[in-house]
């Protein structure tokens, strides 16, 4: 396949009666042999804003960047992408009226990913690095998943 379009919506129920509502859509378009351009656009929203952790009114981001991947049915798969993008951001002002500030920011993320298939099983390491909102933001994540088909 030279194109991939994955969507994924999430709702999150916080103990301290908060709610997030997200949602992410990305594209991956094959241009030349192992390399794609991709875009994603992601939006995320707190029915409360708190100062007990990130909590934004609104959080609309957009990124377009590229990826160099060697995806294989069996054995070891990788990849790298590197992915530039903007952030629309409403929070808290951390005043005593409540206000809001109306945020832009510039972002960049990256992200490598190492894989294994052998028959019915595979296994993906995950990990990346972003950065972007105001004050030097930076936050980076690792996820193993292991599946197994049948």
């Amino acid at each position: 396949a030279s194109g991939e379009l994955y969507a994924m919506g999430e709702w999150l129920g916080v103990s301290d009666d908060n709610t997030r509502t997200a949602a992410q859509v990305a594209l991956r378009r094959r241009i030349a042999g192992p390399l794609s351009l991709a875009y994603s656009t992601s939006y995320m929203t707190y029915q409360q804003q708190t100062t007990l952790y990130y909590s934004p009114a609104r959080y609309l981001s957009q990124a377009l960047g590229l990826e160099w991947a060697r995806y294989r049915d069996q054995g070891l798969s990788l990849a790298v992408r590197a992915m530039p993008g903007y952030a629309w951001i409403r929070e808290p002002a951390g005043t005593a009226d409540s206000a809001s500030l109306d945020l832009t920011a510039f972002q960049f993320t990256t992200g490598f990913e190492l894989g294994y298939r052998r028959g019915a099983w595979d296994w993906l390491l995950s990990t990346g690095l972003s950065s972007g909102r105001e004050g030097g933001y930076r936050s980076q994540n690792a996820m193993l998943y292991l599946r197994r088909s049948w």
